[in-house]
């Protein structure tokens, strides 16, 4: 069943990514994913893990974490039936909501809001650990962007700690 498994372009349902938590890129293609091999951690060719979020509103949320090199450099959280994506900015050590400047405004998905305080602070915990044992744990909370930010009105405050 998993090698039948691959998505291009979107995330895959849900209920998949109960069952296959960890996913890698396909071959060459870097819209194409497919389950990867081994779903007992995150190891080295881990492209994304399925987590939990807890938001500020104390519900929890699925969510996918892109790891590279070792390291998560976005979030998407399923907030209010669609993805809210955020990507890491190392410069300014905060995230920002991923706005989808490439498609076409009626393609765009929502853009995150970190003022929105039902959502954040949210609390991003991985379901599996990494190969060490340890589980990924982020927090993403809303903060004041720096000034020299004009084009940013929101910007989140990125920590990464393991149990």
């Amino acid at each position: 069943m998993a090698e039948a498994l691959r998505f291009t372009g979107c995330w895959p349902p849900l209920e998949v990514l109960e069952e296959f938590p960890n996913w890698v890129l396909d071959g060459d293609d870097e819209y194409t994913l497919r389950p990867e091999d081994q779903q007992a951690s995150i190891t080295d060719a881990t492209d994304y893990t399925v987590a939990a979020a807890t938001l500020a509103d104390g519900s929890t949320a699925p969510a996918i974490l892109s790891l590279a090199g070792g390291k998560v450099d976005a979030i998407d959280i399923y907030v209010r039936q669609d993805w809210w994506g955020l990507v890491r900015d190392y410069h300014h050590k905060t995230w920002r909501p991923l706005v989808q400047y490439w498609l076409p405004e009626s393609e765009r998905r929502p853009v995150a809001r970190l003022d929105d305080s039902q959502v954040f602070p949210a609390h991003i915990v991985s379901r599996l650990p990494v190969e060490d044992g340890k589980l990924l744990q982020l927090a993403v909370s809303a903060a004041t962007p720096p000034r020299r930010w004009k084009r940013w009105r929101m910007s989140g405050v990125f920590s990464v700690l393991t149990l």
